[in-house]
């Protein structure tokens, strides 16, 4: 079972969850973001995973519509 590593040690001492045998972390975040395949482009619209417009990027999975037509997925803690 993989949990977000912040959480870890919550699992680890909570029933049910404390039970399982292999509660193993996983990273969660975005780091080193390259931003260089994205010049001369712009967001056309952010949504939330069931298509919802969204004001901005929010935290959990970001749907991101450029000004190209292609969609890019970011995930925002």
């Amino acid at each position: 079972m993989f949990v977000p590593e912040e959480s870890l040690s919550l699992y680890e001492s909570t029933a049910p969850w404390s039970e399982f045998m292999n509660i193993d972390s996983i990273p969660t975040g975005i780091k080193d973001v390259k931003t260089d395949g994205l010049k001369g482009q712009e967001i056309q619209g952010v949504y939330d995973p069931n298509g919802r417009c969204l004001n901005g990027l929010q935290p959990g999975l970001n749907i991101i519509r450029m000004s190209d037509g292609t969609a890019k997925t970011a995930w925002m803690n």
